[in-house]
Protein backbone atom coordinates (compact mmCIF):
# COMPACT_ATOMS: atom_id res chain seq x y z
CA UNK A 1 0.00 0.00 0.00
CA UNK A 2 3.00 2.44 0.54
CA UNK A 3 3.58 2.43 -3.00
CA UNK A 4 0.14 4.10 -3.97
CA UNK A 5 0.85 6.73 -1.11
CA UNK A 6 3.49 7.23 -3.32
CA UNK A 7 2.36 7.99 -6.14
CA UNK A 8 -0.53 10.65 -4.72
CA UNK A 9 2.55 12.11 -3.42
CA UNK A 10 4.27 12.69 -6.85
CA UNK A 11 1.18 13.82 -8.39
CA UNK A 12 1.13 15.91 -6.01
CA UNK A 13 -2.45 15.15 -3.86
CA UNK A 14 -0.70 15.55 -0.44
CA UNK A 15 -0.87 19.60 -1.06
CA UNK A 16 -4.21 19.72 -1.42
CA UNK A 17 -5.69 17.33 2.11
CA UNK A 18 -9.20 18.79 1.63
CA UNK A 19 -9.13 17.80 -2.12
CA UNK A 20 -7.61 14.73 -1.45
CA UNK A 21 -9.93 13.33 1.07
CA UNK A 22 -13.08 14.41 -0.89
CA UNK A 23 -11.59 12.78 -4.09
CA UNK A 24 -11.31 9.39 -2.13
CA UNK A 25 -14.72 9.61 -0.84
CA UNK A 26 -15.80 10.09 -4.71
CA UNK A 27 -13.60 6.95 -5.97
CA UNK A 28 -15.29 5.03 -2.75
CA UNK A 29 -18.87 5.63 -4.26
CA UNK A 30 -18.06 5.21 -7.64
CA UNK A 31 -16.18 1.33 -6.24
CA UNK A 32 -19.70 0.86 -4.04
CA UNK A 33 -21.31 0.96 -7.31
CA UNK A 34 -19.52 -1.85 -9.16
CA UNK A 35 -19.82 -4.14 -6.31
CA UNK A 36 -23.60 -3.85 -6.63
CA UNK A 37 -23.55 -4.58 -9.62
CA UNK A 38 -21.21 -7.51 -9.42
CA UNK A 39 -23.45 -8.52 -6.30
CA UNK A 40 -26.76 -8.37 -8.54
CA UNK A 41 -25.31 -10.62 -11.37
CA UNK A 42 -23.94 -13.07 -8.73
CA UNK A 43 -27.31 -12.83 -7.03
CA UNK A 44 -29.04 -14.41 -10.02
CA UNK A 45 -26.60 -17.69 -10.23
CA UNK A 46 -28.14 -18.66 -6.78
CA UNK A 47 -25.23 -17.61 -4.80
CA UNK A 48 -27.02 -16.57 -1.36
CA UNK A 49 -27.36 -13.49 0.68
CA UNK A 50 -24.52 -14.76 3.77
CA UNK A 51 -22.71 -16.10 1.13
CA UNK A 52 -22.11 -13.29 -1.06
CA UNK A 53 -21.95 -11.12 1.86
CA UNK A 54 -19.34 -14.03 3.61
CA UNK A 55 -17.46 -13.89 0.86
CA UNK A 56 -18.03 -11.85 -2.37
CA UNK A 57 -18.14 -8.25 -0.34
CA UNK A 58 -15.21 -8.06 1.62
CA UNK A 59 -12.95 -9.46 -0.89
CA UNK A 60 -13.67 -5.59 -1.76
CA UNK A 61 -14.63 -3.92 1.63
CA UNK A 62 -11.63 -5.63 3.49
CA UNK A 63 -8.94 -5.19 0.76
CA UNK A 64 -7.34 -2.67 2.23
CA UNK A 65 -7.15 -3.99 5.84
CA UNK A 66 -6.10 -7.22 4.60
CA UNK A 67 -3.03 -5.18 2.35
CA UNK A 68 -2.34 -3.42 4.93
CA UNK A 69 -2.06 -6.69 7.11
CA UNK A 70 0.21 -8.37 4.42
CA UNK A 71 2.51 -5.14 3.24
CA UNK A 72 1.86 -2.72 5.97
CA UNK A 73 5.39 -3.22 7.32
CA UNK A 74 6.69 -0.16 9.30
CA UNK A 75 2.67 1.23 9.13
CA UNK A 76 1.91 -1.06 11.38
CA UNK A 77 4.64 -1.85 13.99
CA UNK A 78 4.21 -3.43 17.30
CA UNK A 79 0.57 -4.14 17.51
CA UNK A 80 -1.12 -1.98 15.47
CA UNK A 81 -2.17 -4.72 12.99
CA UNK A 82 -3.82 -6.26 16.15
CA UNK A 83 -5.42 -2.83 17.24
CA UNK A 84 -6.47 -1.71 13.97
CA UNK A 85 -8.38 -4.56 13.01
CA UNK A 86 -10.20 -4.48 16.94
CA UNK A 87 -11.09 -1.24 16.02
CA UNK A 88 -12.71 -2.02 12.67
CA UNK A 89 -14.75 -4.44 14.18
CA UNK A 90 -15.92 -2.51 17.01
CA UNK A 91 -16.44 0.60 14.07
CA UNK A 92 -18.59 -1.86 12.06
CA UNK A 93 -20.70 -3.51 14.72
CA UNK A 94 -21.89 0.00 16.39
CA UNK A 95 -21.13 3.17 14.15
CA UNK A 96 -21.78 1.63 11.03
CA UNK A 97 -24.72 -0.13 11.92
CA UNK A 98 -25.58 3.36 13.97
CA UNK A 99 -25.47 5.65 11.06
CA UNK A 100 -27.15 3.45 8.96
CA UNK A 101 -30.53 2.53 10.78
CA UNK A 102 -30.30 6.29 11.68
CA UNK A 103 -30.32 6.96 7.95
CA UNK A 104 -32.33 4.73 6.54
CA UNK A 105 -34.44 3.03 9.51
CA UNK A 106 -36.47 1.64 10.13
CA UNK A 107 -34.69 -1.42 8.97
CA UNK A 108 -35.31 -4.90 8.76
CA UNK A 109 -32.87 -7.38 9.76
CA UNK A 110 -35.07 -10.55 8.71
CA UNK A 111 -36.57 -10.32 4.98
CA UNK A 112 -38.63 -13.72 4.97
CA UNK A 113 -39.58 -16.73 6.43
CA UNK A 114 -39.32 -19.34 3.26
CA UNK A 115 -37.38 -22.16 3.18
CA UNK A 116 -34.76 -20.36 1.14
CA UNK A 117 -34.87 -17.69 3.56
CA UNK A 118 -34.55 -19.72 6.66
CA UNK A 119 -31.20 -21.45 4.99
CA UNK A 120 -29.89 -18.13 4.56
CA UNK A 121 -30.11 -16.97 8.31
CA UNK A 122 -28.76 -20.23 9.32
CA UNK A 123 -26.01 -19.38 7.01
CA UNK A 124 -25.96 -15.67 8.55
CA UNK A 125 -25.89 -17.59 12.05
CA UNK A 126 -22.77 -19.36 11.31
CA UNK A 127 -21.10 -16.68 10.53
CA UNK A 128 -21.63 -14.78 13.54
CA UNK A 129 -20.48 -17.95 15.45
CA UNK A 130 -17.28 -18.03 13.71
CA UNK A 131 -16.62 -14.51 13.94
CA UNK A 132 -17.06 -15.08 17.89
CA UNK A 133 -15.07 -18.17 17.51
CA UNK A 134 -12.45 -16.12 15.81
CA UNK A 135 -12.32 -13.25 18.56
CA UNK A 136 -12.35 -15.60 21.33
CA UNK A 137 -9.46 -16.87 20.03
CA UNK A 138 -7.37 -13.69 19.07
CA UNK A 139 -8.38 -12.90 22.51
CA UNK A 140 -6.54 -15.92 24.00
CA UNK A 141 -3.67 -16.16 21.96
CA UNK A 142 -3.08 -12.33 22.70
CA UNK A 143 -3.65 -12.37 26.61
CA UNK A 144 0.25 -13.81 26.92
CA UNK A 145 1.54 -11.03 25.40
CA UNK A 146 2.53 -12.25 22.10
CA UNK A 147 0.41 -13.77 18.71
CA UNK A 148 2.99 -16.47 17.52
CA UNK A 149 2.63 -17.89 14.06
CA UNK A 150 1.24 -21.15 15.23
CA UNK A 151 -1.48 -18.49 16.69
CA UNK A 152 -2.04 -16.80 13.12
CA UNK A 153 -2.27 -20.31 11.65
CA UNK A 154 -5.20 -20.83 14.04
CA UNK A 155 -6.56 -17.80 13.53
CA UNK A 156 -6.48 -18.30 9.86
CA UNK A 157 -8.20 -21.74 10.16
CA UNK A 158 -11.21 -20.40 12.04
CA UNK A 159 -11.61 -18.36 8.20
CA UNK A 160 -11.06 -20.96 6.07
CA UNK A 161 -13.21 -23.77 7.58
CA UNK A 162 -16.11 -21.00 7.63
CA UNK A 163 -16.18 -20.56 3.95
CA UNK A 164 -15.28 -24.68 3.68
CA UNK A 165 -18.59 -24.66 5.25
CA UNK A 166 -20.59 -22.43 3.58
CA UNK A 167 -19.49 -23.59 0.23
CA UNK A 168 -20.33 -27.36 1.15
CA UNK A 169 -24.04 -25.54 2.29
CA UNK A 170 -24.47 -24.05 -0.84
CA UNK A 171 -24.67 -27.37 -2.94
CA UNK A 172 -24.98 -27.70 -6.61
CA UNK A 173 -27.21 -24.79 -7.93
CA UNK A 174 -29.56 -25.78 -11.29
CA UNK A 175 -28.32 -25.61 -14.53
CA UNK A 176 -29.98 -22.63 -15.49
CA UNK A 177 -28.69 -20.92 -12.82
CA UNK A 178 -25.21 -22.16 -12.55
CA UNK A 179 -22.46 -19.07 -13.45
CA UNK A 180 -20.45 -19.38 -16.96
CA UNK A 181 -16.72 -18.67 -17.33
CA UNK A 182 -16.97 -15.84 -19.30
CA UNK A 183 -19.52 -14.03 -16.54
CA UNK A 184 -17.95 -15.52 -14.07
CA UNK A 185 -14.24 -13.97 -15.17
CA UNK A 186 -16.33 -10.43 -16.37
CA UNK A 187 -17.80 -10.30 -11.92
CA UNK A 188 -14.06 -11.51 -10.66
CA UNK A 189 -13.06 -8.34 -12.81
CA UNK A 190 -15.38 -6.23 -11.87
CA UNK A 191 -14.40 -7.18 -8.38
CA UNK A 192 -10.76 -6.99 -8.32
CA UNK A 193 -11.09 -3.49 -9.92
CA UNK A 194 -13.10 -2.33 -7.08
CA UNK A 195 -10.93 -3.30 -4.70
CA UNK A 196 -8.29 -1.94 -6.25
CA UNK A 197 -10.13 1.23 -6.37
CA UNK A 198 -11.20 1.13 -2.87
CA UNK A 199 -7.36 0.75 -1.72
CA UNK A 200 -6.30 4.07 -3.61
CA UNK A 201 -9.43 5.72 -2.15
CA UNK A 202 -8.51 4.62 1.06
CA UNK A 203 -4.69 6.18 0.64
CA UNK A 204 -6.19 8.71 -0.43
CA UNK A 205 -8.64 9.77 2.78
CA UNK A 206 -5.58 8.84 4.80
CA UNK A 207 -3.44 10.98 3.17
CA UNK A 208 -5.96 13.68 3.25
CA UNK A 209 -6.51 13.20 7.04
CA UNK A 210 -2.61 12.15 7.93
CA UNK A 211 -2.27 15.40 9.88
CA UNK A 212 -5.29 13.73 12.25
CA UNK A 213 -3.53 10.14 12.75
CA UNK A 214 -0.13 12.00 13.29
CA UNK A 215 -1.66 13.39 16.82
CA UNK A 216 -3.34 10.18 17.86
CA UNK A 217 -0.97 7.33 19.72
CA UNK A 218 -0.97 3.77 21.30
CA UNK A 219 -4.07 1.69 20.70
CA UNK A 220 -6.39 5.19 19.91
CA UNK A 221 -4.50 4.99 16.34
CA UNK A 222 -5.71 1.56 16.17
CA UNK A 223 -9.20 2.84 16.49
CA UNK A 224 -8.77 5.65 14.00
CA UNK A 225 -7.28 3.06 11.03
CA UNK A 226 -10.23 0.89 11.57
CA UNK A 227 -12.56 3.79 11.19
CA UNK A 228 -10.85 4.53 7.84
CA UNK A 229 -11.12 0.93 6.81
CA UNK A 230 -14.88 0.53 7.20
CA UNK A 231 -15.17 3.70 5.21
CA UNK A 232 -16.04 1.11 2.21
CA UNK A 233 -18.11 -0.98 3.81
CA UNK A 234 -20.40 2.11 4.92
CA UNK A 235 -20.88 3.50 1.55
CA UNK A 236 -21.86 -0.02 0.33
CA UNK A 237 -24.49 -1.19 2.82
CA UNK A 238 -25.78 3.02 2.83
CA UNK A 239 -26.29 2.15 -0.90
CA UNK A 240 -28.04 -1.28 -0.53
CA UNK A 241 -30.33 -0.06 2.71
CA UNK A 242 -31.97 2.74 1.00
CA UNK A 243 -32.52 -0.09 -2.25
CA UNK A 244 -34.04 -2.73 -0.40
CA UNK A 245 -34.76 -1.46 3.12
CA UNK A 246 -33.16 -3.47 5.10
CA UNK A 247 -29.98 -3.67 7.19
CA UNK A 248 -28.30 -6.31 5.38
CA UNK A 249 -25.63 -7.25 7.94
CA UNK A 250 -24.26 -10.64 6.11
CA UNK A 251 -21.47 -8.39 4.40
CA UNK A 252 -20.79 -6.11 7.52
CA UNK A 253 -20.44 -9.78 9.48
CA UNK A 254 -17.80 -10.96 6.27
CA UNK A 255 -16.37 -7.98 6.68
CA UNK A 256 -15.48 -8.36 10.46
CA UNK A 257 -14.58 -11.91 9.33
CA UNK A 258 -12.00 -10.38 7.22
CA UNK A 259 -10.49 -8.56 9.88
CA UNK A 260 -10.70 -11.17 12.68
CA UNK A 261 -9.69 -13.79 12.28
CA UNK A 262 -8.27 -13.34 8.51
CA UNK A 263 -5.85 -10.55 8.93
CA UNK A 264 -4.61 -11.36 11.52
CA UNK A 265 -4.11 -14.48 10.98
CA UNK A 266 -2.37 -13.74 8.17
CA UNK A 267 0.02 -10.59 9.48
CA UNK A 268 0.94 -12.92 12.23
CA UNK A 269 1.73 -15.70 10.30
CA UNK A 270 4.27 -13.37 8.85
CA UNK A 271 5.39 -12.04 11.81
CA UNK A 272 4.34 -12.77 14.83
CA UNK A 273 3.07 -9.40 17.06
CA UNK A 274 4.47 -8.63 20.65
CA UNK A 275 1.42 -7.17 22.67
CA UNK A 276 0.43 -5.99 26.13
CA UNK A 277 -0.08 -8.97 27.85
CA UNK A 278 -3.60 -9.42 29.98
CA UNK A 279 -3.36 -10.76 33.01
CA UNK A 280 -6.37 -9.57 34.74
CA UNK A 281 -9.47 -8.14 33.21
CA UNK A 282 -9.17 -4.80 35.10
CA UNK A 283 -6.01 -4.18 33.31
CA UNK A 284 -5.86 -1.14 30.69
CA UNK A 285 -4.74 -3.82 28.15
CA UNK A 286 -8.07 -5.60 28.86
CA UNK A 287 -10.08 -2.45 27.73
CA UNK A 288 -9.62 -3.24 23.75
CA UNK A 289 -11.09 -6.78 24.16
CA UNK A 290 -13.86 -5.33 26.09
CA UNK A 291 -14.76 -3.26 23.66
CA UNK A 292 -14.95 -5.89 21.02
CA UNK A 293 -17.18 -7.93 22.99
CA UNK A 294 -19.87 -5.10 24.05
CA UNK A 295 -19.70 -4.39 19.94
CA UNK A 296 -20.24 -7.71 19.01
CA UNK A 297 -22.58 -8.75 21.62
CA UNK A 298 -24.57 -5.82 19.98
CA UNK A 299 -24.73 -6.74 16.45
CA UNK A 300 -25.66 -10.57 17.91
CA UNK A 301 -28.86 -8.80 19.71
CA UNK A 302 -29.96 -6.96 16.44
CA UNK A 303 -29.52 -10.23 14.79
CA UNK A 304 -32.10 -11.75 16.79
CA UNK A 305 -34.67 -9.11 16.22
CA UNK A 306 -37.54 -9.69 14.21
CA UNK A 307 -39.21 -6.22 14.56
CA UNK A 308 -37.90 -2.97 12.10
CA UNK A 309 -34.61 -1.55 13.60
CA UNK A 310 -36.05 2.51 14.71
CA UNK A 311 -34.04 5.14 14.56
CA UNK A 312 -32.94 6.06 17.70
CA UNK A 313 -31.39 2.49 18.37
CA UNK A 314 -29.07 3.62 15.65
CA UNK A 315 -28.19 6.98 17.95
CA UNK A 316 -27.26 4.32 20.88
CA UNK A 317 -25.27 2.69 18.82
CA UNK A 318 -23.46 5.74 17.96
CA UNK A 319 -23.26 6.94 21.29
CA UNK A 320 -21.69 3.19 22.03
CA UNK A 321 -18.72 4.03 19.96
CA UNK A 322 -17.72 7.14 21.46
CA UNK A 323 -17.96 5.54 24.43
CA UNK A 324 -15.52 2.76 23.93
CA UNK A 325 -13.54 5.28 21.66
CA UNK A 326 -13.63 7.14 25.34
CA UNK A 327 -12.50 4.03 27.00
CA UNK A 328 -9.24 3.12 24.49
CA UNK A 329 -8.32 7.39 24.49
CA UNK A 330 -6.65 6.82 28.01
CA UNK A 331 -4.68 3.96 27.07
Amino acid sequence: MDFVQQLLVQWGWDQSPLWTFLAGVAFLLVAGEGVVLVLNTLEKHDFGSAHLGALFTPLCTGFPNLMLGIFGGTRLSGDLVLHLNIGNNVANATLVVGLLIFLCGPLVVRTGSSRADSKQYFNFTLALIFLWAGALLTFFTAKDGRISRLDGAALLAVYLIFQAMLFIRRGKPPKRKRLKKTTGALCLLGLIGAALLIAFSIEAISLGLSAFQAQIPGATLGMFLGLLTVLPESFLLLRLARRNGNLGLSGLVGDCLVSIPLVIGVATLIRPVDTAAVTSAALPSAIPYWGLALAMSCLSLLALREKPLPRYLGLILMGLYLFIWWLTSGM
